[in-house]
């Protein structure tokens, strides 16, 4: 029995050993020949394996023949072989592989080519990128590219565009979403939020940095992001589903996701997908918007109340719901019809131009039908919002917007012989606003946009490394005068297979849009004085009036203004009035405006009084009556501009410098661009982009063009000073006998009143320099007219467009990743700008913003495991600061930092199931992108995933 045993041990040690095998060999690159350090060589399942030497040579123990050996090295193709076909030694020879490079895309050509090919700077997010994360909104996608500048508002609103000129509620980014343009009506904003396609939906994201005119047409002066969702004829599985529920508790998020595709049959394809979202706003106080309100309905002869007063606070809660749907027929390998359609419904509170919105069921609808045969695209789609019951929360007024977006398309493409291809197309977008005169106002009737379009493109290969492109397009705008023409031209060149250099030329345009020229809607009033300011659109221009200047010697010509002062009794009718324009520096009106600051100051000093419990109190007119002058004929007056987001009068105007404001025009955008895209080291993808802008009739964000009136404080204070002073302590500020003793006041008293108040006094023993300054500050604070464009109606300040100046701007733009392993990958994006504001005459405040940093960085680092199902990202991003401007909201940003985190596991019980978690600003300190906009802290969230 012994040797029984020992004879079975010894055959399975012989037949165990003899099974095996020794596989040996090298492994070379396909291109030089050369052997290739540092390989790896394994099993496919198995979890060891071997590296290759200095020479590329390896050894490894196969234990069966049926195994297959897997070679992977970072910056090659993966090579799998069946270890039975493989005699040793062996040479096995690896392709370089692009890692990306080699992507499909179609967005820089309007046609498909290899990224590498593409004549424009373009960036792609792939569905891998975007999987290890948890976005509330789609621009949080692309945040880490290069050249792209957001500035978030909140949890899900915000504003994108490439290489600055960022705007709040921009709409001057060409946005997307397969093909489709993706705004909101007549708005033409990018309102991310809106658009009801699931990131569970997306393939990829092409974002093509700088001019795309040519190609696109109006608004593609700063770039396109288009968003490419999937094809359901492209899934292996017949059916497939998606669901995810994902919650947050610090700002009470709940999002609910439902993706299924499914094909009914090889040639058609179906996909659905829907989406519920709620969440706590980050929260912002806005000192110009008062604490109760009418909701007015403004109509074509006034205003309707519709409800009110109200308390005016804001709902900072966002909820959200949408469905999107889309249908494939691939009737033929040729021919291929897409139908697709799609609805969201918000609810938040959305910064514009004119002041925060509550948002209130705002819809937003598309429906589109594509056609691809062979050559040929073409598409027709429509895109519709319905604003619900919207309102601005400065004045109350409700914004309706009915408006409709219907655009026609169609694009051929030829290739007459190999080395030339052709691609020609016509482009029709029609703007349908219908705002029921809350926006448009007096325009309601005549405020329909046409837009037309035709394009040529060329692309002549000259040899393998050589292609030249070029490009000219023709749009024309009904608004606008002469046809526009968008040219554009590129040398591209190939030095070897994974390095492209290119240099590029494009024209590019923005065209006025229905917000830029029929706007007309009030946006609130100025306290005190009560001056309205009104929004107007910017069609036919602005003019001041001037009048030969009676008052100083200087300019034959003086700027005029309004003031709702005029209509005093004490002043003559037929002169003075609301509507009737007044000279600067007439002491008429500036008497007038001096008693209403007496009233004014006696309220505040009689307060004073009561809250030091005196008996005086009540006396406070005749007081103020007896110590300040009764007229101040030599005070002039001074100019200064509102600062719509603090509601302080900032800068002093030269009134001689407001000129005539022009008609809007189509802003112009040239831009010269040398850039590279490549791989170096076989680990390193490299892009760079150096460009020079310069633009032209910059169009500027809504911006007042009324400057207010005001008492000069410095002449007045030399008129009352020494009337006040006399008047309080007499001839002789000594004798006691020849002070003030109205009633029982006296210097002493006044001083104990006034000077040790601890609001109003300073404690210097004296009280006349507390009247001067309270006097002088009162003229300060009181704005009492504007120098507002006769276009005006009632008197209001004029808040529009306008073109403004000549701008140049330098900058570049740097993005690299490094495979550090096939998982382990960290990249970097870095963009500067020359400048981040320009002096301009015309502009508010002097300057226009383009309301980005000069300098910032993003860098990243990723990892991921297939075999346990983890994925794990670190994104961190810093930005400089810059001065703001853009409507009613200027100030400073300041300099931030924002790093997050973002963990996915795929559970090992149930391999499709996934957990996945997001902290938004992991350190946790608050930064406020943007004046107007909140505070944004961390953010924390779960994500479950399930797929069916």
């Amino acid at each position: 029995m012994k040797n029984l045993l020992l004879l079975l041990l010894c055959c399975s040690f012989f037949l165990t050993t003899f099974s095996q095998r020794v596989i040996t060999g090298t492994i070379t690159d396909e291109r030089t020949g050369e052997g290739l350090l540092g390989v790896n060589v394994k099993l496919k399942n198995a979890s060891s394996g071997t590296v290759t030497d200095i020479s590329g040579f390896f050894s490894l123990e196969i234990p069966n023949e049926n195994e297959i050996l897997e070679i992977t090295f970072v910056g090659y193709e993966k090579k799998e072989i069946l270890v039975s076909s493989l005699i040793s030694p062996v040479n096995i020879q690896l392709k370089e592989s692009t890692i990306g490079l080699d992507q499909v895309v179609i967005t820089g050509s309007r046609r498909k080519e290899k990224l590498l090919d593409s004549p424009a700077p373009i960036s792609v997010v792939t569905a891998a990128q975007i999987r290890n994360n948890i976005p509330l909104n789609l621009f949080k996608n692309i945040e880490q590219t290069p050249g792209v500048d957001i500035i978030p508002v909140g949890i899900v609103g915000g504003n994108v565009v490439t290489r600055g000129f960022n705007n709040i509620f921009s709409g001057s980014l060409f946005t997307a979403v397969d093909n489709r343009i993706g705004s909101v009506p007549s708005l033409r904003v990018n309102a991310f939020q809106l658009i009801p396609t699931s990131t569970d939906d997306i393939e990829r994201i092409e974002i093509v940095k700088g001019p795309a005119s040519a190609l696109y047409g109006p608004n593609a002066a700063s770039g396109v992001v288009h968003i490419i969702t999937k094809s359901p004829l492209d899934m292996k599985e017949k059916f497939k589903t998606r669901a995810s529920l994902t919650g947050g508790l610090e700002r009470k998020v709940l999002k609910g996701d439902v993706w299924h595709a499914g094909k009914m049959h090889k040639k058609v394809g179906y996909k659905i997908s829907a989406n519920y979202f709620q969440g706590d706003d980050w929260t912002y106080d806005d000192p110009a918007e008062p604490d109760s309100i009418f909701i007015m309905l403004p109509t074509s002869e006034g205003s309707d109340t519709i409800r009110g007063p109200i308390f005016n606070q804001r709902d900072n809660q966002i909820r959200s719901y949408s469905v999107d749907s889309r249908f494939d027929f691939r009737i033929n390998k040729d021919l291929e019809i897409i139908l697709s359609s799609g609805f969201r419904n918000g609810s938040n509170v959305e910064m514009t131009g004119l002041g925060a919105s509550q948002v209130i069921n705002w819809k937003y609808y598309y429906a589109q039908a594509r056609l691809i045969w062979k050559e040929l695209f073409a598409q027709v789609y429509t895109n519709f919002s319905e604003s619900g019951d919207t309102y601005l929360l400065r004045s109350g007024n409700r914004v309706v917007d009915n408006s409709k977006f219907i655009v026609t398309q169609l694009q051929h493409s030829y290739k007459p012989v190999a080395q030339l291809r052709f691609a020609y197309g016509i482009d029709a977008f029609l703007t349908r606003p219908d705002t029921k005169n809350t926006l448009n106002g007096r325009y309601e009737n005549d405020d329909n946009i046409n837009e037309l379009g035709i394009y040529l493109q060329g692309d002549y290969d000259v040899s393998k490394k050589i292609s030249l492109v070029g490009a000219v397009r023709a749009d024309y705008h009904n608004f606008v005068d002469n046809i526009f023409f968008s040219p554009r031209a590129a040398f591209v060149y190939k030095p070897a297979e994974r390095h492209t250099l290119r240099a590029t030329y494009n024209r590019a345009f923005d065209s006025p849009g229905s917000t830029n020229l029929s706007l007309d809607v009030l946006q609130g009033h100025i306290p005190v004085s009560h001056i309205p300011i009104k929004a107007a659109g910017n069609r036919n221009g602005f003019n001041y009036n001037y009048a030969n200047n009676p008052f100083m010697d200087g300019s034959p010509l003086m700027t005029q203004y309004l003031s709702t002062f005029a209509g005093s009794a004490s002043l003559d009718p037929d002169i003075y009035s609301p509507q009737n324009y007044i000279h600067l520096n007439d002491p008429n009106l500036n008497n007038v405006v001096w008693d209403k600051i007496k009233d004014l100051v006696a309220d505040e000093f009689n307060q004073a009084l009561v809250d030091a419990g005196s008996p005086l109190a009540g006396l406070a007119s005749l007081l103020i009556n007896y110590v300040v002058p009764q007229s101040i004929d030599s005070v002039d007056n001074v100019v200064k501009s509102l600062n719509l987001t603090s509601f302080s009068f900032e800068e002093t105007v030269d009134p001689a410098a407001l000129q005539r404001i022009a008609p809007l025009r189509n802003a112009i955008t040239q831009t010269y661009e040398i850039g590279y895209k490549g791989m170096l080291f076989n680990r390193l993808m490299l892009t760079v982009d150096l460009y020079r802008m310069d633009k032209k009739r910059f169009i500027s964000p809504i911006t007042l063009v009324s400057p207010n009136v005001f008492l000069n404080p410095a002449t007045l204070e030399q008129q009352i000073a020494a009337h006040i002073t006399q008047r309080i302590y007499g001839a002789d500020p000594n004798d006691p006998s020849d002070n003030i003793n109205l009633f029982g006041i006296t210097p002493e008293r006044l001083v104990e009143l006034l000077d040790q108040h601890p609001e109003l006094g300073n404690n210097d023993g004296r009280a006349d320099d507390e009247f001067i300054r309270i006097f002088t500050g009162a003229g300060e604070q009181l704005p009492f007219g504007s120098i507002t464009p006769v276009e005006n109606q009632d008197g209001e300040m004029i808040l529009t467009y306008s073109n403004i100046g000549d701008v140049t701007v330098y900058g570049m733009d740097i993005g690299a990743t490094f495979f550090i392993t096939e998982d382990i990958k960290v990249g970097g994006a870095y963009s500067w700008m020359n400048k981040d504001t320009i002096r301009v005459e015309g502009a508010q405040f002097g300057y226009i913003s383009l309301n980005a940093p000069r300098h910032k960085l993003a860098l990243n680092a990723s990892y991921y495991h297939e075999k346990i199902g983890l994925e794990a990202g670190l994104r961190w991003r810093w930005q400089q600061g810059f001065q703001a401007n853009s409507g009613v909201y200027v100030g400073r940003v300041d300099a931030y930092s924002v790093m997050d985190l973002n963990i996915t596991y795929n559970l090992h019980f149930s391999k499709n199931t996934e957990v996945s978690l997001s902290i938004q600003n992991l350190i946790g300190n608050k930064f406020q992108p943007f004046p107007g906009a909140p505070a944004i802290g961390r953010l924390t969230m779960l994500r479950v995933l399930h797929e069916f």
